[in-house]
């Protein structure tokens, strides 16, 4: 029996055995080899539909502030371009220059009448400056200064017969200036003319 045991390993069928079982237990560490590596996506792989979504939204973002930061921009120079636009309106306004002139009237500025006066009565008694002055002064500190629309006032020369209280002291006329410096298409003013009116002096 003995004998017929050792017949059937010299056979070569032990061999076989031995052999087929390191095959599987390398192919049993190559599995698990395999199963440790983690797995690496491919570079070339499609984007997904969240990374498109997520792009566009992003892109949606920066539009619609672009546009809000622009439309505040234009909103700035239109406010820029009304405010200049509403004080070149006003300062082509004849009534606004005569009020504006009443300021040196009611300081008085003697000074700066002075200056601006283009006709002085022609009296002998008011040949000098000082008297003048002098005048001019006693006529106008405390009194309460105004003015009405001359009657030869027009819309191309406006004039004004300035008051202090019930006594007319001066007349002023406006003309226009060159039509070239007149911006947004408004008329410019300047003061043409300023007649001065002194009473007689009172008898003693």
């Amino acid at each position: 029996m003995k004998k017929d045991y050792e017949e059937i390993l010299n056979d070569g069928w032990a061999d076989d055995v031995i052999l087929e079982a390191d095959r599987t237990s390398q192919s049993g560490a190559e599995q698990y080899e395999d199963s440790m590596v983690p797995d690496v996506p491919s570079a070339a792989a499609p984007v997904s539909a969240p990374v498109k979504k997520h792009r566009f939204r992003t892109f949606l973002i920066v539009w619609i502030l672009f546009l809000t930061l622009a439309a505040f921009g234009a909103l700035f120079l239109l406010r820029g371009y009304i405010s200049e636009y509403q004080s070149a309106g006003e300062a082509a306004d004849p009534d606004r220059c005569a009020s504006e002139l009443l300021v040196y009237f009611r300081t008085p500025d003697i000074d700066a009448l002075m200056n601006m006066i283009t006709s002085f009565p022609d009296r002998e008694e008011f040949s000098t400056d000082e008297a003048k002055r002098d005048t001019l002064y006693e006529l106008l500190r405390y009194r309460q200064i105004s003015y009405i629309h001359a009657d030869d006032s027009t819309e191309d020369t406006p004039a004004y017969f300035i008051f202090a209280d019930d006594v007319i002291v001066a007349k002023a006329v406006y003309r226009k200036k060159p039509q070239a410096s007149e911006p947004y298409g408004f008329p410019q003013w300047y003061l043409s003319e300023l007649e001065l009116y002194l009473p007689a002096p009172e008898d003693p």
